[in-house]
């Protein structure tokens, strides 16, 4: 049970300014978002949405948009890393203006494209970060629970391939002094996130 996320009902004040939100896909990044961004009373921003943007952006040049959103193969890691180096630039100049600016409120950002060697940033008093990673066996059941894959004949390969691609996230996360989370068991997440950030 979420004690700290259930019980607690005063406005709580957060004593970072930009909490950031990375792992693999399927590990509970989303989730996690919404329930700290109801916690600290601000808002999130998915990485998904910002990709969005870009895509409809490049539509037209069809070089970049290949580049940037051509299909991911399940088996590679290698198209999430350059589209972290692609996002680099205003991802770190958003982080930076949010963290100076002491008058705008607290944001989340949550996204696979956080990798914090690539993106050059490190956990200091304003900016924190929280890491999700865990075993392949639960990675596993989390995907297969909510519907991410519709074909299960592959699904071991996808979960090694997401469970690897989790471990070089979590690995670039320690290095830069940021909080590591073992997403399982789901039921504590939030309330073990809350615990973590102080």
């Amino acid at each position: 049970m979420e004690l700290l996320y259930n019980f607690v009902m005063e406005d709580f004040r957060a004593s970072w300014k930009v909490l950031l939100i990375g792992g693999c896909s399927g590990i509970g990044k989303t989730y996690l978002a919404e329930k700290l961004s109801d916690y600290y009373k601000c808002p999130y921003i998915r990485l998904d949405h910002i990709r969005f943007i870009i895509q409809k952006l490049l539509e037209n040049d069809k070089e970049q948009y290949k580049l940037f959103f051509s299909d991911i193969d399940p088996i590679s890691k290698s198209s999430y890393p350059k589209k972290a180096e692609f996002l680099k630039p205003a991802l770190k100049a958003y982080i930076n203006k949010l963290s100076k600016h002491k008058e705008t409120p607290e944001m989340i950002i949550e996204g696979i494209e956080l990798f914090p060697e690539i993106l050059d940033i490190k956990q200091t008093n304003d900016v924190k970060g929280i890491f999700l990673y865990d075993t392949e066996e639960n990675l596993k059941t989390r995907m297969l629970g909510r519907g991410r894959t519709s074909d299960n004949k592959d699904i071991d390969s996808k979960v090694r391939a997401h469970t690897s691609l989790g471990d070089t996230i979590r690995t670039q996360a320690k290095n830069n002094g940021f909080f590591t989370l073992q997403a399982s068991p789901e039921d504590t997440t939030v309330d073990r996130a809350i615990k973590l950030l102080g």
